[in-house]
Protein backbone atom coordinates (compact mmCIF):
# COMPACT_ATOMS: atom_id res chain seq x y z
CA UNK A 1 0.00 0.00 0.00
CA UNK A 2 1.03 3.56 -0.57
CA UNK A 3 0.09 6.74 1.27
CA UNK A 4 0.28 10.17 -0.31
CA UNK A 5 0.20 13.21 1.96
CA UNK A 6 -0.68 16.56 0.44
CA UNK A 7 0.85 19.53 2.20
CA UNK A 8 3.83 21.85 2.45
CA UNK A 9 7.10 19.93 2.36
CA UNK A 10 9.19 20.47 5.47
CA UNK A 11 11.80 18.49 7.42
CA UNK A 12 9.35 17.92 10.28
CA UNK A 13 6.56 16.65 8.04
CA UNK A 14 8.97 14.44 6.09
CA UNK A 15 10.24 12.88 9.33
CA UNK A 16 6.75 12.33 10.68
CA UNK A 17 5.31 10.77 7.53
CA UNK A 18 8.37 8.48 7.30
CA UNK A 19 7.82 7.32 10.88
CA UNK A 20 4.09 6.67 10.76
CA UNK A 21 3.94 5.26 7.24
CA UNK A 22 7.08 3.13 7.21
CA UNK A 23 7.62 2.18 10.84
CA UNK A 24 4.05 2.05 12.12
CA UNK A 25 1.95 1.04 9.11
CA UNK A 26 4.60 -0.52 6.86
CA UNK A 27 3.39 1.50 3.85
CA UNK A 28 5.29 3.24 1.09
CA UNK A 29 4.72 6.98 1.19
CA UNK A 30 5.06 10.19 -0.75
CA UNK A 31 4.73 13.87 0.13
CA UNK A 32 2.99 15.89 -2.54
CA UNK A 33 2.47 19.60 -3.04
CA UNK A 34 0.92 19.26 -6.51
CA UNK A 35 -2.86 19.45 -6.22
CA UNK A 36 -3.52 17.79 -9.58
CA UNK A 37 -1.26 14.80 -8.79
CA UNK A 38 -2.83 14.39 -5.37
CA UNK A 39 -6.39 14.49 -6.68
CA UNK A 40 -5.88 11.62 -9.17
CA UNK A 41 -3.66 9.43 -7.00
CA UNK A 42 -4.78 5.84 -6.32
CA UNK A 43 -2.89 5.85 -3.00
CA UNK A 44 -4.44 6.37 0.41
CA UNK A 45 -4.73 10.16 0.50
CA UNK A 46 -4.29 12.39 3.52
CA UNK A 47 -4.69 16.14 3.20
CA UNK A 48 -2.42 18.13 5.53
CA UNK A 49 -3.14 21.61 4.23
CA UNK A 50 -5.64 24.44 4.32
CA UNK A 51 -7.00 23.29 0.94
CA UNK A 52 -10.25 21.34 0.98
CA UNK A 53 -10.67 18.19 -1.11
CA UNK A 54 -14.05 16.50 -1.34
CA UNK A 55 -14.16 13.13 0.46
CA UNK A 56 -10.48 13.09 1.51
CA UNK A 57 -9.41 12.80 5.14
CA UNK A 58 -7.97 16.09 6.36
CA UNK A 59 -5.71 17.01 9.24
CA UNK A 60 -5.76 20.78 9.50
CA UNK A 61 -2.24 22.14 10.13
CA UNK A 62 -1.58 24.58 12.94
CA UNK A 63 1.72 25.79 11.43
CA UNK A 64 4.01 23.98 13.88
CA UNK A 65 5.16 21.41 11.32
CA UNK A 66 6.28 24.15 8.92
CA UNK A 67 8.52 25.82 11.48
CA UNK A 68 12.27 25.45 11.23
CA UNK A 69 13.48 26.98 14.49
CA UNK A 70 12.92 25.64 17.98
CA UNK A 71 10.85 28.09 20.01
CA UNK A 72 9.84 28.09 23.66
CA UNK A 73 6.16 27.27 24.00
CA UNK A 74 3.82 24.66 25.37
CA UNK A 75 1.05 23.45 23.06
CA UNK A 76 -2.57 23.75 24.06
CA UNK A 77 -3.93 20.56 25.60
CA UNK A 78 -7.52 19.33 25.77
CA UNK A 79 -9.11 16.11 26.88
CA UNK A 80 -12.26 15.21 24.98
CA UNK A 81 -13.99 12.15 26.38
CA UNK A 82 -11.28 9.47 26.26
CA UNK A 83 -8.95 11.25 23.84
CA UNK A 84 -6.01 13.48 24.69
CA UNK A 85 -5.49 16.30 22.21
CA UNK A 86 -2.52 18.58 21.61
CA UNK A 87 -2.78 21.45 19.12
CA UNK A 88 -6.62 21.46 19.11
CA UNK A 89 -8.30 22.85 16.02
CA UNK A 90 -11.21 22.19 13.69
CA UNK A 91 -9.73 19.05 12.06
CA UNK A 92 -11.94 16.01 11.67
CA UNK A 93 -10.22 14.55 14.75
CA UNK A 94 -10.39 17.84 16.65
CA UNK A 95 -6.64 18.47 16.72
CA UNK A 96 -3.52 18.65 14.56
CA UNK A 97 -2.50 15.02 15.01
CA UNK A 98 0.70 15.46 12.99
CA UNK A 99 1.97 18.30 15.19
CA UNK A 100 0.98 16.41 18.34
CA UNK A 101 2.84 13.27 17.29
CA UNK A 102 5.93 15.21 16.20
CA UNK A 103 5.96 17.17 19.47
CA UNK A 104 5.90 14.00 21.56
CA UNK A 105 8.18 11.83 19.39
CA UNK A 106 10.86 14.48 19.11
CA UNK A 107 10.73 15.18 22.85
CA UNK A 108 10.45 18.83 21.81
CA UNK A 109 9.83 20.02 25.36
CA UNK A 110 13.25 18.78 26.43
CA UNK A 111 14.78 21.43 24.17
CA UNK A 112 12.73 24.32 25.54
CA UNK A 113 12.40 23.58 29.26
CA UNK A 114 15.67 24.51 30.89
CA UNK A 115 15.05 23.05 34.35
CA UNK A 116 17.07 19.88 35.01
CA UNK A 117 17.63 17.56 37.95
CA UNK A 118 20.95 17.29 39.84
CA UNK A 119 22.29 15.04 37.05
CA UNK A 120 21.30 17.56 34.34
CA UNK A 121 18.38 15.43 33.12
CA UNK A 122 14.89 16.40 32.03
CA UNK A 123 12.52 14.53 34.33
CA UNK A 124 9.20 12.96 33.49
CA UNK A 125 7.55 15.13 36.15
CA UNK A 126 8.34 18.20 34.03
CA UNK A 127 6.60 16.83 30.95
CA UNK A 128 3.32 17.86 29.41
CA UNK A 129 2.25 14.21 29.55
CA UNK A 130 2.82 14.03 33.31
CA UNK A 131 1.04 17.32 34.01
CA UNK A 132 -1.98 16.23 31.98
CA UNK A 133 -2.21 12.65 33.21
CA UNK A 134 -1.22 10.68 30.11
CA UNK A 135 2.42 9.85 30.86
CA UNK A 136 1.74 6.10 30.97
CA UNK A 137 -0.73 6.00 28.07
CA UNK A 138 0.33 5.11 24.51
CA UNK A 139 -1.34 8.19 23.02
CA UNK A 140 0.64 8.13 19.77
CA UNK A 141 -0.39 4.51 19.16
CA UNK A 142 -3.99 5.43 19.96
CA UNK A 143 -3.94 8.37 17.55
CA UNK A 144 -2.37 6.30 14.78
CA UNK A 145 -4.95 3.54 15.26
CA UNK A 146 -7.63 6.18 14.83
CA UNK A 147 -5.89 7.46 11.69
CA UNK A 148 -5.68 3.95 10.24
CA UNK A 149 -9.40 3.39 10.76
Amino acid sequence: MQVIVYGPKSPRLTYLVEVFCTEYFGFEWKLCSDKAVFEVSDAIRINYSDTDFQGIFKVEPTGFMSEIEIRKFCPTYLKNEDQHELFPNSSELGFDMFSAIFYLLSRYEEYVIEERDVHNRFTAQQSLAFHNGFLNEPVIDQWLRTLRE
